[in-house]
């Protein structure tokens, strides 16, 4: 039973981490895709 607790533990965490990281990627692709419509928007105006 103790054993299946911490294998249950060790689990929660890694899902916790790899939370973690997805929500930085999703912010970071979030800020990429608002700079490049930014520059889209930018050499359209100018033409």
């Amino acid at each position: 039973m103790r054993e299946k607790l911490q294998k249950l533990e060790s689990i929660e965490a890694r899902l916790s981490q790899h939370e973690k990281t997805t929500r930085v990627g999703l912010i970071w692709l979030t800020i990429l895709a608002f700079a490049v419509l930014f520059l889209f928007g930018y050499h359209i105006i100018r033409l």
